[in-house]
């Protein structure tokens, strides 16, 4: 049951560092990063809204940063950005891709 669950987890993680790759070659100013399984896009993000929105991306108001949801989250509690960054860890999308 472990396997299938951490094989399920490489799945979404290869999937976000894919995607990762993607819009950090389609917006090369901003910053793309990598928690969890997650995408997280920051910097000046205004002048990209439509293209982000397109790109099947979300905004999240409270933590001023686009997202691209990985693996569905269980629980419905809100999660501050410090609390993402220490439980998931950051990865910046260059460094995956290289």
């Amino acid at each position: 049951m472990e396997a299938i669950a951490a094989t399920g987890e490489e799945e979404y993680r290869a999937k976000a560092e894919q995607a990762a790759a993607q819009l950090a070659a389609q917006f090369p100013r901003l910053q793309v990063k990598i928690a969890g399984s997650w995408v997280w896009i920051s910097g000046d993000t205004r002048p990209h809204r439509a293209e982000l929105k397109a790109a099947g991306l979300r905004w999240a108001p409270k933590k001023g940063k686009w997202y691209l949801k990985g693996r569905p989250r269980m629980g419905r509690r809100p999660m501050s950005w410090e609390y993402i960054v220490s439980k998931y860890g950051l990865d910046d999308a260059e460094q995956v891709a290289a």
